[in-house]
């Protein structure tokens, strides 16, 4: 779309041909026509101070966004851009995640974590942490995990919270001591706690079943977050030198560092990987009796599920008399190869 209607598409583009799009040749913010939306928090915001900090997406689809200095949680219409609703918490956002029943879960830059129900849009209570925490996931047992700042710090710590009852805490303590620790978590698709650590500038690996670590991944940097993305490699977000290093968990190594623009910096679920745990959407190959000419079809669905939920299958043929073929109930977590 040309937005401007200069006749031009203007974009960010390779300019020296050098294989990246570099941060001196990005446009700057909603001047990029290949931006679908721009989206103000003027109305929202009473200061000049920090003002969107923490990005989650809920099980809708909606995006929830974080105003730090405000403490207010603003509900997004990703399709339209239109802001739905804004809540008030008592801390001020820093990370969030959203779990499988739809509760978003918000760190604030103290010891407090928050709990939203994105499907009352209703802020519910406010909980104590025994440590400063920055980054923060959730996993499919109902464990939220934070990386511990301070105090009395390692390298890299780790906070476990009970989802169901978050007074209860277990502190992870991983690497040696520092004066600051753990910044961005994520859970990467083996259940693995990632997560960056400040001084020593490694992304490091967490196994839970064996309480042990995996990789250890000098980043360089000052690492400010941890994703991963959906072929299952982990990207570390660089905030000193303005790139994102691409790991293979395999190999503990790095890919490739991509330049972003000025100070990449986020605490929250930046690829959306750790919400799709929780969601399912594929397809079924059925194969079809003789009188129905034998052979196989594919089946597929666009809705997204609840992972544990089944899926019942009805096949219909002929115009005014229909007969009916039903196949069986198929649950989501084998329904990518039933037949």
């Amino acid at each position: 779309i040309d937005k401007y209607g200069d006749g031009y598409i203007n974009t960010s583009y390779d300019a020296n041909n050098n294989g990246k799009i570099e941060t001196n040749e990005m446009l700057n913010f909603g001047k990029d026509d290949c931006v679908i939306l721009n989206i103000s928090f003027s109305n929202y915001l009473t200061g000049s101070g920090v003002g969107p900090r923490a990005v989650a997406i809920d099980l809708k689809g909606y995006v929830w966004v974080g105003l730090h200095d405000d403490k207010k949680y603003i509900k997004i219409d990703p399709k339209t851009g239109v802001i739905i609703t804004s809540i008030n918490v008592p801390n001020p956002p820093y990370g969030a995640v959203i779990d499988e029943s739809g509760i978003l879960w918000s760190k604030g830059s103290d010891n407090y974590l928050n709990k939203i129900d994105t499907n009352t849009n209703q802020f519910i209570s406010s909980f104590y942490l025994k440590y400063n925490s920055y980054g923060i996931a959730v996993d499919k047992s109902r464990r939220i995990w934070l990386g511990q700042w301070s105090p009395a710090s390692n390298v890299f710590n780790l906070l476990e919270v009970n989802a169901s009852d978050p007074t209860q805490q277990k502190l992870h303590v991983l690497g040696p001591s520092s004066t600051l620790g753990t910044t961005g978590v994520t859970i990467d698709s083996r259940g693995h706690i990632w997560g960056t650590s400040y001084n020593n500038k490694i992304a490091y690996e967490y196994i839970p079943e064996t309480d042990s670590l995996g990789c250890k991944v000098y980043v360089g940097g000052v690492p400010h977050g941890i994703a991963e993305g959906y072929d299952n490699y982990i990207w570390a977000i660089n905030n000193g030198l303005n790139y994102v290093s691409k790991i293979d968990p395999n190999t503990c190594n790095i890919i490739v560092n991509v330049p972003t623009g000025s100070s990449p910096y986020t605490y929250s679920d930046a690829t959306g990987s750790l919400l799709s745990q929780f969601i399912a959407t594929g397809y079924l190959k059925i194969e079809l009796p003789v009188p129905w000419a034998g052979g196989l079809i594919d089946i597929k669905w666009n809705e997204t599920n609840m992972l544990g939920g089944n899926i019942s299958v009805k096949i219909e043929k002929g115009g005014s008399n229909l007969t009916t073929f039903i196949p069986g109930v198929f649950s989501i977590e084998n329904a990518g190869s039933s037949s």
